[in-house]
C-alpha cells in the first residue's frame, strides 16, 4: 500500500475519524478535559492516524507509539481509566477493518504498539504527578515557616489542595495512625477518612508488603532518612488488590523534631494489569511457538522421515536385485551414491525432529527426557567432563507446558557449560514437587563475576543466560545464578507446576490479594 496515494490517505484520515470518534465517547464520561469537544476529537484523530501508520508501516518505531501515549497525557487526560479505555478502543479498531487473515498477522505488533502507547502514557502520566507532589511537599514545607498571620490563608490553600488533588494524600502520626486523608485515598480504599482513623497503616497493606513498609516507616521516624517510596499493594474495603506508588515524607518542626508524616498514593493499578497482560500475551506467544514446533517434528517424522526411509528401503532392494543379475538400468554405483544421500537427508532430518521435539517428553516425562539427551551428548561428544544425574519425582504428571521449558533450559545450561566453564565435574539435580519442578546445575568450572543486570551480557554477545532467564520467566518462573571466579557456577531454574485441568493457585498478579 503507497502511503502517498490520494485515495489510500484519505481512506486512512476517514478512518482515523471514525476510531477518533469512538475513542472521543469512551473518555467523555470518565475525566473532564480543558479542551473543547471538537479540539480534542481532532488531536484523537491525529493520535488514531499515526498509529494506523505505525502499524501498517514495514517495522514498528516504538519511540513515535511512547510519544502517542505521552501525547494523550499531555492532554491532561490524567485518570486509571483513561488508559484502559484507551487500550480497548484501540485494540479493536486499528485492525477492525482489516480481513481477518492480515488482521491475525498484525496481532503481535500490535501487542507491541498498546505496550508502547501505554508505556509512554504512563511515563508522561507519572511525570506530571511527580511534579504535582513536588509543588505539594514544596508547599507543606513553606506553609511551616510562614508566620501565624499568614497561616491561616496557607492552611485554605493547602486544604484545596488537599481536597482536589488527584492522587491520594493521607497524614499518618508516628504510631502509624492515619489522622488525615483526602478524599481521593477514600476512593482509591473504599474507607472514610473516619475508618481510617481508627487504623493502622499496615491494616490496609497487603500481607506480603507489610514488612518492607514498616521497615522502612519506623526508620523514617526514627529521623534515619527523610523519604521514601515503593510500590505496594492495598487491600480495598471490598477486599480486591489496589497497587499505589507510594512516597512518603517525614515533617518535622522547627527544631528538627519529627511530627509526622505525608504520603502520597498514585494508583497504578491499571499499569500493573497492562505489565501483566503483556507478559501473560509474551508467554502464550512462546508457548505457541513451542506448540509449533513440536507440532512440525511430529509431521516431519510421521511424513517426511517415514518417506525417506522407504525410498532408502526400494534403493537397497533395487541394489540387491541389481547386483544379482549384473545388469541394471541404472549402475550400482548411482544407486548407491543416491542411497547414501537419501540415508544423510534422513539422519539430518531426525537431528531436526529431535531439536524441536525432545525425544521421549511427551510419552515418557521429564526425567526419561533428560536421561535420553544425556546420551545422546555422550555419544556426540566423549570427551566431555563427567556429568552426575540425580533425578527424582513424579514427573509424568507435570504438562508439558512446564517440562519442555525445564528441558530447553537443562538443554542450554549443559550446552554453556561445556563450551565455556571448562568443568572437569557438572552435576545436574532435578527435584519434582506437588507445586513445583525445581533444576539445578552445578559446575567446577572457572566461574565468572555476575553482572549487576543479565542484560549487560548481551553487550559482550553471551545470549545463553539471557535467553534460559526469558525462557524460564515466560513459563512463570524464576532463575537464580550463584558464581565467582575460580569457584564455579551453580544456575537453579524453578518453575511453578500448573497441573491439567487445574489453576494455578498462587494468587499472583494485580488482581490477586
Amino acid at each position: 500500500m503507497d502511503a502517498n496515494d490520494p485515495s489510500m490517505h484519505s481512506q486512512r484520515v476517514a478512518r482515523s475519524t471514525v476510531i477518533a470518534e469512538r475513542w472521543h465517547r469512551a473518555l467523555a464520561h470518565i475525566v473532564f478535559s480543558p479542551l473543547p469537544a471538537a479540539e480534542m476529537r481532532r488531536h484523537l484523530a491525529v493520535l488514531t492516524d499515526r498509529a494506523i501508520t505505525l502499524l501498517r508501516s514495514d517495522t514498528l518505531d516504538e519511540h513515535a507509539a511512547r510519544e502517542i501515549g505521552a501525547r494523550l497525557a499531555g492532554m491532561h487526560l490524567l485518570h486509571p481509566e483513561v488508559l484502559h479505555q484507551t487500550l480497548i478502543v484501540l485494540g479493536t479498531d486499528l485492525i477492525g477493518d482489516l480481513p481477518p487473515a492480515r488482521a491475525t498477522t498484525l496481532q503481535p505488533r500490535l501487542i507491541a504498539l498498546l505496550g508502547a502507547l501505554a508505556a509512554g502514557y504512563l511515563e508522561r502520566a507519572s511525570a506530571t504527578v511527580l511534579r504535582e507532589q513536588e509543588t505539594l511537599r514544596t508547599a507543606l514545607l513553606a506553609e511551616r515557616e510562614r508566620t501565624a498571620a499568614a497561616l491561616r490563608a496557607s492552611e485554605a490553600r493547602f486544604r484545596t489542595i488537599f481536597e482536589s488533588a488527584a492522587i491520594g494524600i493521607v497524614l499518618v502520626d508516628l504510631a502509624g495512625r492515619p489522622v488525615e486523608a483526602n478524599p481521593a485515598i477514600e476512593r482509591m480504599l473504599g474507607y472514610s477518612r473516619d475508618e481510617l482513623r481508627d487504623m493502622v497503616f499496615t491494616e490496609v497493606t497487603h500481607p506480603d508488603d507489610v514488612s518492607a513498609d514498616w521497615a522502612l516507616f519506623a526508620a523514617l521516624v526514627a529521623g534515619r532518612r527523610d523519604a521514601y517510596q515503593m510500590e505496594k499493594r492495598y487491600l480495598h474495603k471490598d477486599d480486591h488488590v489496589v497497587w499505589g506508588n507510594l512516597t512518603v515524607s517525614l515533617i518535622r518542626d522547627e527544631t528538627g523534631t519529627p511530627q509526622f508524616t505525608i504520603g502520597m498514593v498514585e494508583d497504578i493499578t491499571a499499569r500493573k494489569e497492562i505489565e501483566a497482560n503483556l507478559i501473560e500475551a509474551k508467554r502464550r506467544l512462546a508457548e505457541s511457538r513451542e506448540m509449533e514446533r513440536l507440532r512440525l517434528a511430529r509431521e516431519l517424522h510421521d511424513s517426511a522421515v517415514q518417506h525417506l526411509l522407504d525410498i532408502n528401503r526400494h534403493l537397497a532392494e533395487t541394489r540387491k536385485h541389481a547386483g544379482e543379475r549384473h545388469a541394471a538400468a541404472v549402475p550400482i554405483t548411482t544407486v548407491a551414491a543416491v542411497q547414501r544421500q537419501v540415508q544423510e537427508i534422513t539422519a539430518q532430518l531426525r537431528d531436526l525432529v529431535r531439536e524441536l521435539r525432545p525425544p521421549g517428553l511427551e510419552e515418557f516425562g521429564l526425567i526419561a527426557a533428560l536421561d535420553g539427551y544425556m546420551a545422546d551428548l555422550r555419544r556426540a561428544r566423549p570427551e566431555m567432563p563427567a556429568v552426575a544425574l540425580d533425578m527424582q519425582g513424579a514427573d509424568a504428571t507435570v504438562p508439558i507446558a512446564v517440562s519442555l521449558p525445564l528441558f530447553r533450559a537443562a538443554q542450554e545450561i549443559l550446552r554453556n557449560t561445556l563450551e565455556h566453564a571448562h568443568a572437569r565435574h557438572v552435576a545436574l539435580r532435578l527435584r519434582v514437587h506437588a507445586e513445583a519442578a525445581v533444576l539445578s546445575v552445578r559446575d567446577d568450572g572457572m566461574g565468572f563475576i555476575i553482572p549487576a543486570s543479565l542484560g549487560s551480557l548481551a553487550r559482550g554477545g553471551h545470549f545463553g543466560l539471557i535467553g534460559i532467564a526469558e525462557r524460564v520467566a515466560l513459563a512463570g518462573g524464576e532463575m537464580d545464578l550463584e558464581s565467582r571466579p575460580g569457584e564455579g557456577t551453580v544456575i537453579t531454574v524453578r518453575i511453578p507446576v500448573v497441573r491439567q485441568g487445574g489453576g494455578d493457585g498462587d494468587g499472583s498478579g494485580p488482581d490477586c490479594g
